[in-house]
């Protein structure tokens, strides 16, 4: 038999238990997974996994972090799934990703006069930056950082994020949606540069706009996951007004839909672009990823090319389609409807995690 010393031994620390007496019988292991109403092993903090040794000690990182498939609460044995609101169990140990992600950090704060957010304020946030980032817990946590950090980094384009705030820029129709999804379950994005009259309001006035839609986008789960297109018609702009477009808010733009924000945009369509259009371009492509430079697509005046990138059965007749006129005003009326979902500003969230290996990416 062997001593209890032996018993004491391994890559984790583990109680001394006397030795087992001669015929005893040995207790069985519960079986693994989660049957019809078992509640599962409850993970201590810090994610050590009771009766296992060295990796098998901690538990698997989807559990640690709540967001894999966990048993409900109520002990029915159902399942949650990826987006639940489900905490994580996070000990001193845990690292930050954890915590954030799960709601728990220290590093999470609003200014006092907001008010500290709820659990039902923080959580539902969080799938769409890890659906973002297909479920990357690294990097959908330095996607939820930059978010808010350039938030605060451009004060002229968030400082009064409301509908209301843009309804001029809604009523030029410079953005809107269209009313049907492609086959694929993306929106189409419709951006008209030539709708904007310089002197009536900024650029950053148009910014605004776009990212308002974008955040009415991705409250549907389903544009979280399938993303979005957009659709740019560059029809009658001027080099006057393409000056207004310079490297400066290029690279702030760029940065942000790039690592700044949880959308994915599958592809952009660029159509009646002029010829100084390329260098528009040539402004914009240093500062975007290879993978979203490949997905940009230089119809010209060709219909037929667009058409092969977005079916005509969801485009107004402005661009060939057989879905009637262009009508700007039913996306006007919903965004400007869901003014209520705006009214909590997050742009005074802070984040100071000093002691973070995440570096904030800053834009300037």
């Amino acid at each position: 038999m062997k001593s209890p010393r032996f018993w004491a031994q391994g890559r984790t620390a583990r109680a001394r238990t006397p030795p087992e007496a001669p015929g005893a019988p040995r207790p069985r292991a519960p079986p693994r997974g989660h049957g019809a109403g078992a509640a599962g092993p409850s993970l201590p903090s810090g994610g050590a996994v009771p009766g296992r040794r060295g990796r098998d000690a901690v538990a698997p990182r989807e559990l640690r972090y709540g967001w894999a498939a966990r048993p409900e609460s109520s002990g029915t044995g159902g399942l949650r799934g990826p987006g639940a609101p489900l905490r994580a169990s996070c000990g001193p140990g845990d690292s930050d990703s954890c915590r954030i992600m799960s709601g728990e950090s220290d590093c999470t704060r609003t200014s006092p006069s907001a008010g500290s957010p709820s659990d039902s304020e923080l959580l539902p946030d969080r799938p769409k930056f890890l659906r973002a980032r297909k479920f990357d817990y690294d990097r959908a946590l330095q996607l939820l950082v930059n978010y808010h950090t350039c938030r605060r980094t451009w004060p002229e384009v968030f400082s009064n994020l409301k509908p209301s705030a843009i309804k001029p820029v809604l009523e030029s129709g410079f953005v809107t949606v269209l009313p049907h999804r492609d086959p694929q379950g993306r929106h189409v994005v419709c951006i008209r540069p030539d709708r904007w009259t310089p002197s009536n309001y900024p650029i950053t006035e148009n910014i605004r706009a776009i990212y308002l839609t974008l955040e009415k986008l991705i409250q549907s789960e389903e544009t979280q996951v399938n993303g979005i297109v957009i659709l740019a018609d560059y029809k009658g702009v001027s080099l006057s007004k393409a000056s207004h477009f310079g490297p400066f808010v290029a690279k702030k733009v760029i940065g942000i839909l790039q690592d700044g924000f949880p959308i994915r945009i599958k592809a952009v369509n660029i159509i009646n672009e002029p010829r100084i259009f390329k260098g528009i371009f040539a402004i914009i492509k240093p500062f975007l990823k290879e993978k979203i430079a490949n997905r940009f697509f230089l119809h010209g005046c060709n219909l037929n090319s667009l058409h092969q990138n977005i079916p005509p059965v969801i485009l107004p007749e402005e661009y060939g389609g057989t879905a009637g006129k262009l009508d700007i005003s039913a996306w006007n009326e919903l965004l400007l409807a869901s003014e209520d979902d705006f009214l909590h500003d997050f742009s005074e969230l802070v984040l100071p995690c000093d002691s973070s290996p995440h570096d904030l990416l800053v834009f300037v």
